[in-house]
């Protein structure tokens, strides 16, 4: 037989089940946030050397300075190096050919200022590219970034509506299994009132249910018999109270005749034999 302790606990189980994956599912979610995060900031990175490389680049191009040469040159050997270590996170932004593209344009732009001397539309154009094509990865990352967000955000909100919608379905179970039992028992328990004694019948079949529904009709029974017993007694009253009501009805004339047969046995002596001793025998009974 089921119980309602059985269904409550797992209806709480289900909820914390619920509760659990939706703490697992935003703990993976933001797990991935920052992954991506992660992966904005070594684009950054990427961009930004690559910036200060074309600044470098331009300063040499204004003022032939030997530093900014040497600036650039180490520059462009980090973005190498970067562009190596980074290569799994760049390979899902870049396009095919991208990576491969953008890699030959360093180690033209490399070769450029390794000679003696700077061929500067040459370097121009090939930092030119490498800046373009890491503008455009950071661009990607940041649109993929935002995506991102916005999908976790969206799955975030559907996951507390699942909640939503398991509590409500966890409440309305809870109301099918405990709360319209219970109604449907005190609508049973109205007749009481009135003084119609009524056997309750079972409205569920839960274990809970069913043994206050059997307490009910035993303490019914207990009920009428001692309502039988109270009536047996007032009619036993009501035939006492008339007993006595005749008896003393009938013990008024009576106690006259009494005392006149014996007044009369004492003051007439002249009565016959017969009639005196009919009249002593009355008085005797």
């Amino acid at each position: 037989m089921s119980s309602i302790r059985s269904k409550i606990i797992l209806i709480y189980l289900a909820l914390a089940l619920g509760v659990g994956a939706f703490v697992l599912f935003a703990s993976f979610s933001l797990r991935y946030l920052e992954q991506r995060v992660n992966e904005g900031v070594a684009i950054a990175a990427f961009q930004e050397t690559a910036q200060e490389m074309r600044r470098h680049e331009k300063n040499f191009f204004l003022y032939r300075a030997p530093d900014d040469l040497a600036a650039a040159r180490s520059l462009a050997a980090e973005l190498e190096t970067l562009l190596t270590q980074d290569q799994a996170i760049l390979t899902e932004l870049a396009q095919a050919g991208e990576l491969s593209a953008l890699e030959q344009a360093i180690s033209r732009y490399r070769a450029h200022l390794v000679g003696g001397t700077v061929d500067d539309d040459a370097l121009r154009a090939a930092g030119h590219e490498i800046l373009t094509r890491s503008e455009l990865l950071a661009e990607r990352e940041r649109a993929s970034l935002v995506a991102s967000a916005r999908h976790s955000r969206h799955l975030l909100l559907w996951s507390v509506l699942v909640l939503v919608l398991l509590a409500l379905a966890g409440g309305q179970i809870l109301y099918r299994v405990v709360g319209r039992p219970l109604r449907q028992q005190e609508q049973q328990l109205a007749p009481m009132a009135q003084g119609r004694f009524r056997t309750f019948t079972m409205v569920s079949q839960d274990r809970e249910i069913v043994s206050f529904t059997q307490a009910l009709n035993r303490m019914l029974g207990e009920l009428e018999l001692r309502r039988r017993q109270v009536l047996q007694s007032e009619k036993l009253a009501s035939l006492g109270t008339l007993a006595s009501g005749v008896a003393h009805e009938l013990n008024n004339p009576l106690g006259n005749i009494s005392g006149a047969a014996q007044i009369a046995l004492e003051e007439i002596a002249t009565l016959p034999e017969a009639m005196r001793e009919e009249l002593q025998g009355w008085l005797r009974q």
